[in-house]
C-alpha cells in the first residue's frame, strides 16, 4: 500500500513538472511574441510624454494634395510641370532636392526629357527607387528595382529608395536604411540620399559602422539586426559585401500637419 502511494505522489510530482514547464514555455512564447508590440508601445508613450518638438525650418515640403489636384487634375501630371517645379525649387538655392515620385515609365518623350534637364540642370536632385516583390521565370519569388528610366537616373545627384514598412496597426516607426534586391544592388533611403547630397559627401563614404552608419560627419544609430546578407561580387576576384538590416526609429516632432506651414 506505502508503495502504492509513493508511485502515485511521484507520477503526481513529475506531472507538475511537466505542468510547469509546459505553462512556462507557452508565457515565454507569448511574451516574445508580444515584445516587439510592447517595445513599441513603451516608444509611443516616451514620445507622447515629450511632446511636439518644432520641426526643422530647413525642410520645406510641395506636395501633392487636394488644392493641387483640383488645380492641376488628376495625378500623375505630364513631367514637364514637375520640371517647371523643379527649376523654380532650383532657383532658391536649396541644399537638396528629393523627388518622392516613381519615374519608371515612359511617357512622352519632350516631357521626359525636359524632366530630365531639369533634374540635370539643379546638379542636387535625387530620384526614387522601389523595391518590389515579383516573380522569376521559373516562378520562383524574387526582388527587384523599380528604378527611375536610364534618362532620368543618369540626370540625378542620386538614387535612394523609398520602401517605409508598417507595423500591423499601420505605423511606421523605422526605416530601412538600405536594401537590396535578389543580385545584390543594394540601395540608400532616400532621406540617406538627400542628407549626403546636400552635404556634399562621397557615396563611397557612406557605410557602415559598429551600432550605426556613418554618413559624412554624421553617425546615425540604428537597430541592428542580427541577419547580415552577403553577395558576391561579379569577377574572379571580386570582393563580398555585406548587407547589414539596418533600421532607423524614426522620431516623429508631432502629429501629422506638423510641417504644415512649411508645405
Amino acid at each position: 500500500m506505502k508503495d502504492g502511494s509513493l508511485k502515485i505522489r511521484r507520477v503526481s510530482h513529475a506531472a507538475w513538472i511537466i505542468a510547469i514547464i509546459i505553462v512556462s514555455t507557452v508565457m515565454a512564447m507569448v511574451f516574445y511574441w508580444r515584445a516587439p508590440g510592447l517595445s513599441f508601445y513603451a516608444r509611443d508613450r516616451l514620445t507622447q510624454a515629450r511632446g511636439p518638438i518644432p520641426p526643422p525650418d530647413d525642410i520645406v515640403i510641395v506636395a501633392v494634395d487636394e488644392a493641387s489636384i483640383a488645380r492641376f487634375g488628376r495625378f500623375p501630371w505630364q513631367r514637364g510641370l514637375t520640371a517647371h517645379a523643379i527649376d523654380a525649387i532650383s532657383s532658391t538655392q536649396p541644399k537638396a532636392i528629393a523627388l518622392d515620385i516613381l519615374y519608371s515609365e515612359p511617357s512622352t518623350s519632350a516631357d521626359d526629357t525636359a524632366l530630365a534637364d531639369s533634374i540635370k540642370r539643379s546638379g542636387n536632385s535625387i530620384v526614387a527607387a522601389q523595391l518590389v516583390e515579383t516573380t522569376d521565370e521559373t516562378g520562383s519569388p524574387a526582388a527587384r528595382w523599380l528604378r527611375p528610366l536610364p534618362l532620368i537616373e543618369n540626370s540625378a545627384a542620386g538614387i535612394g529608395h523609398v520602401n517605409v514598412a508598417t507595423e500591423t496597426d499601420g505605423v511606421a516607426r523605422e526605416l530601412p536604411l538600405r536594401k537590396s534586391d535578389d543580385q545584390g544592388q543594394a540601395l540608400w533611403a532616400m532621406a540617406v540620399e538627400t542628407i549626403r547630397v546636400g552635404e556634399g559627401v562621397r557615396p563611397d563614404t557612406v557605410r557602415d559602422v559598429a551600432g550605426g552608419v556613418r554618413l559624412g560627419t554624421r553617425a546615425i544609430p540604428v537597430a541592428r539586426d542580427v541577419r547580415t546578407t552577403r553577395f558576391g561580387r561579379l569577377g574572379p576576384n571580386g570582393p563580398e559585401d555585406t548587407l547589414s538590416a539596418d533600421r532607423m526609429a524614426i522620431d516623429y516632432v508631432g502629429p501629422p500637419g506638423s510641417f504644415s506651414h512649411q508645405t
